[in-house]
């Protein structure tokens, strides 16, 4: 920690000595002409950020290029208010101020929507290509519950990329080689056909061998864009696009951390008493939980699961209800999902207002499979299509300037899920899908030249249907305990093999013979016919031996879902703005937001409901000192009610589930303050800082007692029962929420030095995130401390040339920060993590023309 604390001041020190030098080269310099403006469009409509009266944070092109983004990822350089999440294989979560669900499956959405070409998409893990020739990206803060309406509850993020440009034959060329066998090659042209037609060809490959040494969290992608945009006339334009993208790699995969494992209040004395024994209080022991660390070459943060270091401790966990060991993960993974789409944007000016029509249509095919905490493989094989189509008309009658819009989606989803482990296995066949339907509509009253309220309103219904089916299969050890251990033991017994379908499985487990030798029934009748060598079990069946120490294997009866879901919301926003001075905005808002319910596989449990979110927001945009000085700030207070919440459940069949509920309100305020101030013509300092403050006022849920020993977390909890049996309520109340850091601060600064007919750009960019709760139980490792990483380039340019040279260094010290921990009890009490990307460096080249 001391060393990496020496090296990051260094670095400051560095930055700070090349802004003082420029500093004094620049002092008789007053005639530059200030900050840039950045247009935005998050209202539909083009204006200055800076009169945008919303909390809207703006990553430019240059801020990406300059970044090397090539996924959702970047988001977390362009705003200290949402957190990318890995959650395994190809997928993230997409969490701001707290607000969001880890939970990434087919019938589960989002809360925060993801807008590419102005087209929402239905699934977050469908973005893959979307960072291909970008303009720019926005990212709305809070509920988008008017303009954007549905699954918008923490906000939006709007990918916006280049148009084809009229009157101009250009492109650019982009490559970067750097460690771990990276590349990223991307190039784009804009040629025009006509005077009135242009088309705009992209394309982009990005790849590495992957950060982790078993070769897990590796990246293959492959992306292209195509669009041509016509003026049919002075009054009517149209433009077309076409997608089409492929993630081929292994994706996020975690590390072995260690276990949690109980220790009994006392142990018997062999003369009829009992010997007390201390509670544990390690820094990460938990009640009656003591946390044991995984070794060192287990637990590296730049290993895997599959190096012989962490192989070899994981065989050492024993597993319940099997209570054996693990027998190795799937060495045979990774991703082969394709996307495609298609959509339009037409423009008409007619005599009611400006008229837009925004068709579209997408397909996204998911063959996967992964690696996760505690399972052998997770496997999905799914495809999604989704239609949408707005429309929108705009226009102003007097001092109002309004817009009406429509929109419908619909979207059908079919697949299979087989979440695996190596003694249970949940195997899904899935059919969901949404229709929904929108007015929507927002008037601006300039009352004087300079005060105008806004009152908006939208009105959603949505109907959602699921048809499913679900079994899981159980290898159960029925050995009686042996003293002083209160659970049984089937060492050396067999695991359950890892597919997607279960006739796979059972497949696999015929075609070794020794693993059904047949026997008798546990706790069946005396008399009772044994089951014959070589039987297979079947759902809802009777227990099948399952090798030769006392496993059985268990198929538990098929769940059928058939739930179908109807809501309609109205969601509104009022606001008022002030422009104090010709460049000093302050503005007020109330908005309210709603996130649709969705099912869970799961008897008596199938269903949730929507969730809400209330926000009041103040803030003012700024910029003082001939346009150097940008200042912004905006203070937030929401009230997030009915959080979709999911964690391991019991349904009414008895079944272990995964399942979401609505169990959590929370209180979530806090202060955002940018800062852009160009200092000099040739420095530019900036910075973003988050103060944000949240409580669970209300969050507790029922897990099922599968053990008779008290639960594993960091919360209060109190035992019961209920219709399925004994049961614990855990109670999260009155604790921050998950990747909800208190302080959150992005700064950087950019230095232009001149020398012969060249310019030297260089940069250094902060991240400073403070400790954050990265997991769902609470527990002590699920704290993941505070850190800070550093970002750092070098560019070479002709003052008057087309080309560009740079020397790039990302999270340069090295930190090893973990994105989000999981605790997974059937595997040993396993602690695990998924880490953020290490220390990445390489070369860019650029060449425009």
């Amino acid at each position: 920690m001391t060393k990496n604390r020496l090296i990051n001041v260094s670095l400051l020190s560095v930055l700070v000595g090349l802004h003082t030098q420029a500093m004094a080269q620049d002092s008789d310099d007053d005639s530059f002409a200030g900050l840039e403006e950045v247009v935005v469009t998050a209202q539909r409509k083009s204006e200055n950020v800076q009169d945008a009266a919303i909390p809207i944070s703006v990553a430019t092109a240059a801020d990406l290029q300059r970044a090397g983004a090539v996924d959702t990822s970047a988001l977390n350089n362009i705003a200290p208010a949402i957190s990318v999440i890995p959650s395994g294989g190809s997928l993230n979560s997409y969490i701001v101020r707290g607000v969001g669900n880890l939970s990434t499956q087919a019938y589960t959405d989002g809360a925060v929507a993801i807008n590419v070409d102005e087209v929402y998409i239905g699934r977050s893990s469908s973005t893959t290509g979307s960072f291909l020739d970008l303009e720019r990206v926005e990212v709305l803060k809070g509920p988008q519950g008017t303009l954007y309406g549905r699954n918008a509850t923490g906000g939006a993020v709007n990918i916006i990329p280049q148009k084809p440009i009229l009157g101009e034959t250009s492109g650019y060329i982009n490559a970067s080689l750097g460690n771990y066998e990276s590349y990223k090659a991307e190039g784009a042209v804009n040629f025009s056909v006509s005077d009135t037609t242009a088309v705009r060809f992209a394309a982009t490959a990005v790849g590495d061998d992957g950060y982790n040494d078993d070769g897990s969290y590796q990246k293959e992608d492959f992306a292209l864009r195509a669009q041509i945009f016509s003026e049919i006339n002075d009054s009517a334009s149209v433009r077309l696009a076409v997608d089409y993208a492929e993630t081929n790699g292994t994706g996020v995969a975690g590390i072995p951390e260690g276990t949690y494992s109980f220790v009994p209040p006392e142990i018997p004395d062999g003369e009829g008493g009992f010997i007390p024994i201390p509670a544990p209080s390690g820094p990460l022991d938990s009640g009656q939980y003591a946390f044991t660390p995984a070794p060192a070459g287990a637990s590296d943060p730049r290993g895997g699961f599959l190096t012989d270091a962490a192989q070899s401790y994981l065989s050492t966990l024993e597993m319940g209800p099997s209570f054996t060991t693990q027998d190795g993960n799937e060495s045979d993974y990774g991703q082969n999902n394709v996307f495609m789409g298609f959509n339009a944007e037409i423009n008409i000016e007619t005599a009611l207002g400006e008229l837009v029509i925004i068709p579209a249509f997408r397909k996204s095919t998911f063959d996967e499979t992964s690696l996760g905490p505690g399972f052998k493989l997770l496997s999905t094989d799914d495809e999604s299509e989704q239609s949408s189509f707005e429309m929108r008309l705009s226009n102003s009658s007097g001092p109002v300037d309004w817009i009406l819009g429509a929109y419908y989606f619909d979207e059908d989803i079919s697949g299979f899920f087989a979440p695996s482990q190596f003694t249970l296995a949940s195997h899904q066949n899935y059919e969901t899908g949404t229709e929904s339907e929108a007015l929507f509509g927002r008037a601006t009253f300039n009352l004087t030249h300079a005060f105008r309220l806004v009152a908006g309103v939208r009105y959603t219904n949505d109907d959602k249907y699921f048809d499913g089916t679900s079994n899981v299969i159980a290898n159960i050890c029925f050995n009686d305990p042996v003293p002083p251990s209160p659970t049984p033991s089937c060492a050396g017994g067999p695991n359950i093999p890892a597919a997607l379908l279960l006739e796979d499985v059972l497949a696999e487990i015929a075609s070794d013979p020794t693993l059904l030798p047949g026997g008798p029934i546990p706790g069946a009748p005396a008399g009772s016919q044994p089951i014959p060598p070589g039987l297979l079990p079947t759902a809802g069946g009777p227990p099948i031996p399952f090798g030769s120490v006392g496993n059985f294997l268990v198929i538990t009866p098929t769940v059928i879902n058939t739930p179908s879901l109807a809501s309609e919301e109205v969601t509104y926003r009022f606001a008022g703005a002030l422009d104090v001075a010709e460049d000093s905005l302050l503005y007020a808002s109330y908005e309210t937001g709603y996130r649709s319910g969705g099912f869970s596989f799961a008897l008596g449990r199938e269903t949730y409901e929507p969730e809400y979110l209330d926000a009041i927001t103040v803030g003012s945009k700024n910029r003082f000192f001939d346009n150097r000085l940008q200042l912004n700030a905006e203070l937030y207070h929401w009230t997030y009610e009915d959080q979709q919440v999911s964690h391991f459940g019991i349904d009414t069949a008895g079944t272990t589930v995964f399942v979401t509920e609505n169990i959590g309100e929370t209180k979530i305020q806090g202060l955002d303050l940018d800062v852009l101030f160009q200092a000099t013509s040739s420095t530019i300092i900036k910075a973003s800082i988050q103060f944000l403050d949240t409580n669970l006022d209300d969050f507790s849920y029922d897990i099922p007692d599968l053990t008779g020993l008290p639960p594993v977390t960091g919360c209060d909890f109190s035992a019961g029962s209920d219709a399925n049996g004994p049961n614990f309520t855990l109670d999260c109340s009155d604790r921050n929420a998950l990747f909800s850091p208190e302080w959150s601060v992005n700064a950087g600064i950019e230095q232009d030095i001149s020398f012969s007919d060249f310019v030297l750009t260089l940069t250094g960019d902060a991240r400073y995130r403070d400790e954050q709760v990265i997991g769902y139980d609470y527990l002590p490792t699920n704290i993941e401390d505070s850190y800070v990483m550093f970002d750092v380039s070098a560019t070479l340019r002709p003052e008057d040339g087309n080309w560009h040279l740079s020397l790039y260094g990302n999270n340069v010290t090295d930190e090893e920060v973990r994105a989000q921990n999981f605790y997974v009890g059937s595997v040993g009490g396993l602690s695990s993590s998924w880490y953020a990307p290490p220390a990445t460096y390489g070369v860019r080249f650029g060449l425009e023309f």
